[in-house]
């Protein structure tokens, strides 16, 4: 990825493995470069966790494309746009 000042990084997004505890369920998420803070999402269970997580991830790449990022599948390969990774 690209950011607004010209400098090149690597980033991975992620959202951790579901688990339960108590009978709410969670996943880690995380941004990678673009935040060090790695969250903690909740659902009703494995499906909804990882659901709010990757939604998470979208509503923050699209954020941040917003203010100048440019996101690429590879180093140096073509353009990935945040709508195509987050629908």
């Amino acid at each position: 990825m690209i950011a607004p000042d010209g400098m090149e990084h690597s980033l991975v997004l992620s959202v951790g493995i579901p688990v339960e505890r108590d009978n709410d369920w969670s996943v880690a998420v995380s941004l990678g470069v673009l935040d060090s803070h790695v969250r903690t999402i909740y659902g009703v269970d494995s499906w909804q966790a990882m659901h709010w997580g990757m939604k998470l991830i979208g509503m923050e790449a699209t954020d941040f494309a917003k203010h100048g990022w440019r996101f690429y599948w590879t180093r140096g390969g073509d353009e990935a746009r945040h709508s195509d990774l987050f629908l």
